[in-house]
C-alpha cells in the first residue's frame, strides 16, 4: 500500500511541476512578444521624430 502512495505522490508532484513550467513558458513567451512590440514602436517613433527635425 505504501508503494502506491509513493507512486501517486510522485506522479502528482511531476504533474504540478509540469504545470508550473507550462505557465512560466507561456508567461515568458507573452512577455517576450510585448517587449518586441514595444521596441518596434520605440524604433518607429524615433524614426518619425528624426524626420521632423
Amino acid at each position: 500500500m505504501g508503494f502506491v502512495h509513493v507512486v501517486w505522490g510522485g506522479a502528482s508532484l511531476v504533474a504540478i511541476a509540469v504545470g508550473w513550467l507550462f505557465i512560466a513558458w507561456r508567461g515568458g513567451k507573452h512577455l517576450n512578444e510585448r517587449i518586441t512590440e514595444q521596441l518596434s514602436r520605440s524604433a518607429a517613433l524615433e524614426r518619425e521624430c528624426s524626420t521632423l527635425r
